[in-house]
């Protein structure tokens, strides 16, 4: 390789050339709607998925444990102002 090759292959510009973040941007219009502009990627379609499979795993959740609540701990029989209403009334039929 001579001092000539050298000279042509390499440098500045080349290497400015060969990243991405070194490319001429496109303008931004602030009064435009991303969402209008871009398109629908499928990592957008992904993360929409994977939010509301989400979404709709914490309401799964959330209902589970009120099922739970009121069916161990909250019900007449370990609730004992309840049931003391409830002997109160008891009584009083009597």
């Amino acid at each position: 390789m001579s001092h000539h090759d050298v000279k042509n292959y390499g440098g500045a510009d080349d290497a400015a050339a060969a990243f991405a973040w070194n490319a001429p941007k496109k303008a931004v219009n602030p009064y435009v709607d991303p969402a209008e502009v871009a398109p629908v990627s499928a990592l957008s379609n992904l993360i929409a998925l994977y939010a509301s499979d989400n979404e709709l795993e914490q309401l799964r959740r959330e209902a589970m444990s009120d099922e739970v609540w009121e069916r161990y701990f909250f019900n007449e029989a370990r609730d004992p102002v309840q049931r003391e209403m409830e002997q109160d009334i008891a009584r009083e039929k009597i």
